[in-house]
């Protein structure tokens, strides 16, 4: 007779059009299991939201937060800078140049990302460094000549001892510095060829350098940086692979490139890569995919390039990162950038959370969530998943932590796709009956803030989300049986979800409620 309620009530729900058998089939074997369902399940509302999470979306470029009028909040500030900007004076660094960007990004909400750059079309080589007879190239830069101008450069010969050892020098300081630091995002393996991009253009007496040399650069980052993530420009070509075989990812400078005017289709050898080498193509899975557009966004308009085009070769490129050189989005543009950015990277959906409804004190409560991850990439730092039992109550209540746990999930692996985890939390033995609720947010390694913004509504303004509740009943109530005397009441559908209600006549009652179904 009962089953034949609840069934009565669940057919009332789904026919009046407010929810669909879809939201409801999880829990109808519950509802039919006999006795009452010591269970919670709750749906959260998924978000449209563009979230601004760390190490994924849009980067500055050379700039921070609010300096660019139309350009998408970011959480990463790309900056690079040239040897004689890093060490002027032979074996003295400029730390203090490197510090004073890494507090002003912060300051804006952002982490740096950085290349160390040997040569651009200026002479950019600490004097000093010429000055102990190491060998170069002269050459002048197609910029230059493009703009009628003849400015001399220089280009350090990489097969030069003194450029590996000086070189080699300056990275390892960088990295016994930077490596780890909680405020860099990532480092590109530069220290190659023109702006570190890895190509030796305009240097008539150079085209590229042997495998050897290449493999003697990156083994700098890859000893240096073993925390901060690396990725290596794609001009690399054979040293693309050795590096994502090491554990990489990898990153080109000239997306959004498939026609006029340069007419090198770059962007199509980009898609090719993942085909051509398995390293390259899994590179994804555990280190960030990043691009710089060729030109800016503006200059594709100019040329007729097509934005969903380029940007679905990004999300294909499973990519977490796109700089557009702080130049401003064309406003015709927008619409198809936001749909872009809820896809980039990492976007977490909580899609259930189940655990008791009661409990005695010193028990433990189950928990099972379920998460699908609707960007194209996993996090690349190693969040952590916590949870805290707070009393219900006003505000002042819902601060003190009766319990909290660390769990061990491990978020690194959250590809995209579903995931379920679960965990236990022990009770205190000295929990007051009453009811609680169950916090949920992912910290910073470092930090120990919450940080990662989730694409489902719960959050409060210190970054923590709460759907759930379960009550803690006097010791006894469970073990002796006096929940079990409870019979059904009845069952409730509202905004927020659909209750159904027990009790009995001394005035024992249950809730379970089921929230998010819309």
């Amino acid at each position: 007779m009962k089953t034949h309620l609840f069934i009565f009530y669940l057919s009332f729900f789904i026919l009046g059009g407010s929810i669909s058998y879809g939201q409801v089939e999880p829990f109808i074997n519950i509802i039919k299991a006999k006795g009452i369902p010591n269970v919670t399940i709750v749906t959260p509302t998924e978000s449209d939201e563009i979230l601004v999470n760390p190490g994924m979306g849009f980067t500055t470029h050379s700039s921070v937060n609010g300096d660019v009028p139309g350009y998408p909040q970011s959480s990463i500030a790309y900056y690079r800078w040239y040897w004689d900007e890093l060490e002027p004076q032979e074996g003295h660094f400029n730390w203090v140049m490197v510090d004073s960007i890494l507090e002003l990004a912060k300051s804006r909400g952002q982490r740096l990302a950085t290349r160390i750059m040997p040569a651009n079309g200026r002479p950019r080589i600490p004097n000093w460094y010429r000055q102990t007879g190491a060998k170069g190239y002269d050459f002048i830069a197609e910029s230059t000549q493009l703009a009628g101008k003849k400015i001399p450069s220089w280009m350090p010969d990489h097969e030069d001892p003194l450029f590996a050892k000086y070189m080699g020098r300056l990275v390892a300081e960088f990295a016994h510095r930077y490596d780890g630091h909680p405020d860099i995002d990532h480092v590109d393996i530069g220290s190659y060829g023109h702006w570190g991009e890895w190509h030796l253009s305009f240097v008539k007496e150079k085209e590229a350098y042997p495998f050897a040399i290449k493999k003697m650069i990156i083994d700098w980052y890859l000893n240096g940086f073993e925390k901060t993530p690396l990725v290596i420009p794609e001009d690399a070509e054979d040293g693309l692979i050795y590096a994502t075989e090491n554990g990489t990812g990898w990153r080109a400078d000239c997306m959004g490139d498939y026609g006029p005017p340069n007419n090198w289709n770059l962007l199509t050898r980009y898609l090719q890569l993942p085909r051509q080498s398995k390293s390259v193509g899994d590179a994804w899975k555990t280190q960030p995919i990043a691009f710089e557009s060729c030109g800016t966004m503006e200059t594709w308009r100019q040329a007729g390039r097509d934005i969903e085009f380029i940007y679905s070769a990004c999300l294909e490129l499973h990519t977490s990162i796109l700089n557009n050189k702080s130049s401003a989005i064309p406003p015709e543009w927008w619409p198809a950038t936001e749909k872009f950015l809820k896809r980039l990277g990492y976007r977490f959906v909580i899609r259930s959370l189940r655990h008791e409804k009661w409990l005695e004190p010193g028990s433990i409560l189950n928990i099972e969530m379920i998460v699908d991850n609707i960007g194209v990439a996993p996090p690349y730092r190693a969040y952590i998943p916590v949870f805290e039992i707070r009393p219900a109550g006003g505000r002042r209540m819902q601060k003190k932590v009766v319990t909290r746990v660390e769990t061990s999930w491990d978020v690194l692996k959250w590809l995209p796709g579903r995931h379920t985890a679960e965990t236990k939390i022990k009770l205190p033995e000295n929990a007051s009956t009453g009811r609680y609720l169950v916090y949920f947010s992912l910290i910073d390694p470092y930090s120990k803030d919450p940080v990662i913004k989730l694409a489902v509504d719960g959050r409060d303004a210190q970054g923590w989300y709460s759907w759930s509740s379960f009550e803690i009943v006097e010791k006894g109530d469970i073990s002796q049986g006096t929940l079990r005397s409870l019979r059904f009441i009845e069952a409730e559908n509202s905004e927020d979800g659909f209750t159904f209600t027990w009790g009995n006549e001394r005035g024992k009652s249950l809730t379970l409620s089921v929230y998010g179904l819309k």
